[in-house]
């Protein structure tokens, strides 16, 4: 007949203890120590999961994000290219939201010659955003919003036509401006 299985055993010579009252404990048979080591054996289930979520952002949104880490490295040049990037995002959006109120609108064969009118979407092109106001019905240039625009785009003009550099203020300015002006035209995603 075999011995019986154990889970204690002698803590100075790990000679096997049977039958062992753990409040009454006898000497190890091999060695006399009443120390003990229990062995253990624990079954643990561990489940991970993991899920993902693309979040699909706008061509705009993209470019203003890229702005935003620009304005964290804080030198002249970045701050710079961040209102460029900037006003570049507002350009886009322009165009798509004058885009969609073209599809909209029910000027059949006079979109293209329409579109062919318009060069750029600076915010002081009265004519353009004139346009835009009339096809849309969104008074635009009365929007909180607006002047700040307008302000923003000189800045971005000395950038591009002067070699100018954009302070900080001026940098963060137009990035705020510019995030308000992109939701509004609905391009933000």
């Amino acid at each position: 007949m075999g011995q019986a299985e154990t889970d204690t055993y002698c803590g100075n010579c790990g000679q096997a203890i049977y039958d062992e009252d753990s409040h009454n404990r006898r000497p190890c048979p091999q060695c006399g120590s009443t120390a003990r080591k229990y062995s253990l054996t624990a079954n643990i289930t561990v489940s991970v999961s993991a899920s993902v979520t693309a979040t699909k952002i706008s061509f705009p949104q993209s470019l203003l994000n890229s702005a935003a880490n620009l304005l964290a490295r804080t030198d002249k040049l970045s701050l710079s290219m961040a209102v460029v990037l900037c006003h570049t995002a507002c350009d886009i959006a322009a165009d798509r939201a004058l885009e969609e109120a073209l599809e909209n609108c029910s000027l059949g064969h006079a979109k293209a010659p329409l579109r062919a009118m318009f060069s750029g979407y600076s915010p002081k092109n009265d004519r353009i955003w004139d346009f835009y106001c009339a096809l849309t019905g969104d008074d635009i240039k009365q929007r909180p919003f607006w002047q700040k625009v307008v302000d923003s785009s000189k800045c971005r003009d000395g950038i591009i036509h002067s070699g100018r550099f954009a302070t900080a203020e001026q940098a963060t300015e137009t990035h705020t401006v510019a995030v308000e002006f992109v939701k509004h035209l609905k391009q933000w995603d």
